[in-house]
């Protein structure tokens, strides 16, 4: 007779990691008793929440795959039969499904799934094990996820966070019975000498000497703080997800380079931290009485400002060329909000330098080598789509810096030299550019 032991997260608590370590030692874990299917993929949170869920449809997984209603319901079937028929050819092993979606499911989807181990699979005997983790790096984490899978965050406080924990553990313990559910702090798996992966696979039964012989997965590590502030803004602008498809001009995984963009660790501001603790008090309250999980005493932390440097300006640089077409766009709108934003000028120099790169690149054939050139050229003749780019970059440019704005005007004017607004606009600069000597001179007089 078969047992389950059904690992439902929470999400951010080394899920990923115990899963790919599942996966690629299942052999091993095989001869221990121990068995991962092999049928299903490393994440049965794919399989196991598009089966059960209310609207699969709606499912992000299914959405990058293209799947319509027909595809998806087949799928289904067919993911369905493939465990059913694999799960009845063993016997006498711990089966193990590790999926954190599993705890986004309704506690009527979760009656369903029950159901169908017990009818299907043939088994009785089901363990839940389920991982916490405190709720500000918890949130912190989920919002960094959200943001690397495409989801747009305009308020970093999440909306109804204040039962987080009742929502995700009771309805397991609704339906599966408090007596079959394990919960740990994710918090306590760093004093395991290997770590999260072994803490879980110590709790399940492996002996210390067999965690000797397995190769541990390290998966999802953070991004920083400047790589989520882009991305966050590229999916403002354009989202990855609409209407249950991927956005026009938007591809899966189109802001993965981004990710490697380096800085300070991901943080909530303070007053974030205070905010999201104060409308969890009573949701840590529950977790402690009912689980004897205590995160009554969490500390806030501070985020950092951003900070511009040459190493920013590399990592750009370096993944320019290998982004898509709205993504370079994105990119480039964000470096003059950003632009716009600063008060410090060490960070102004630096967006400087990648905006200048960023219409070097987007304007091969022009002579240009901003923001010194004096002798701004032409060599190619422009499409109208590009004459304009320049000429709104200056416009946006102005009231920043007045002198690379003339150079970028200077050139749409070369293109287009009987448009009427960069005429107009080129005087005004030529005006501006008079009046600032004129209290330059004024300004050295009174000294």
């Amino acid at each position: 007779m078969n047992e389950l032991i059904l690992h439902v997260g929470m999400h951010k608590t080394a899920t990923s990691s115990i899963q790919n370590t599942l996966y690629s030692n299942r052999d091993f874990f095989e001869t221990k008793n121990f068995y991962y299917p092999k049928n299903w993929g490393e994440n049965h949170s794919i399989e196991i929440y598009s089966i059960f869920c209310d609207n699969p449809l709606s499912y992000h997984i299914n959405i990058r795959k293209g799947f319509d209603k027909l595809s998806i319901e087949e799928h289904n079937k067919n993911i369905k039969k493939s465990i059913v028929d694999e799960v009845q050819s063993i016997d006498n092993k711990k089966v193990i499904f590790s999926g954190e979606d599993i705890s986004s499911l309704t506690s009527k989807n979760l009656k369903e799934f029950k159901k169908f181990i017990i009818n299907e699979l043939k088994i009785n005997n089901i363990k839940i094990i389920i991982s916490t983790r405190e709720s500000l790096s918890y949130h912190t984490s989920v919002i960094q996820e959200l943001i690397k899978n495409g989801n747009n965050v305009k308020n970093y406080i999440p909306q109804e966070i204040n039962k987080l924990y009742t929502n995700k553990i009771s309805k397991f313990i609704e339906v599966f019975g408090k007596e079959n559910i394990l919960i740990y702090k994710f918090e306590d798996t760093f004093e395991s000498k290997y770590g999260p992966v072994g803490y879980f696979l110590n709790l399940i039964g492996m002996k210390e000497n067999d965690l000797t012989q397995i190769k541990v997965s390290k998966s999802n590590e953070g991004i920083s703080d400047k790589a989520i502030d882009l991305i966050n803004f590229i999916n403002i602008k354009v989202p990855l997800f609409s209407n249950n498809k991927i956005t026009k001009g938007r591809e899966n995984s189109d802001t993965s380079l981004l990710t490697f963009i380096k800085g300070n660790k991901f943080r909530l501001k303070k007053e974030e931290e205070k905010e999201i603790l104060k409308i969890m008090q009573d949701d840590i309250l529950w977790l402690k009485n009912t689980c004897k999980i205590d995160y009554i005493s969490e500390i806030t932390t501070s985020s950092k400002p951003l900070v511009f440097d040459e190493e920013y300006y590399l990592n750009i640089i370096d993944i320019y060329a290998k982004l898509t077409p709205v993504i370079k766009r994105l990119v480039y709108e964000y470096i003059l909000e950003k632009m716009k934003e600063q008060k410090y000028y060490s960070n102004v120099i630096i967006l400087n330098k990648i905006l200048s790169f960023i219409i070097s690149n987007e304007f091969t054939n022009i002579n240009i080598d901003l923001p010194s050139n004096k002798n701004i050229e032409v060599s190619k003749k422009l499409d109208p789509k590009e004459i304009n780019l320049l000429r709104d970059s200056a416009v946006k440019l102005e009231s920043i810096d007045l002198a690379k704005a003339i150079e970028l005007m200077t050139l749409a004017s070369k293109a287009r030299p009987d448009g009427p607004f960069i005429i107009e606009k080129l005087k005004e600069y030529e005006i501006k550019v008079k009046n600032n000597k004129i209290k330059e001179k004024d300004g050295n007089k009174s000294r």
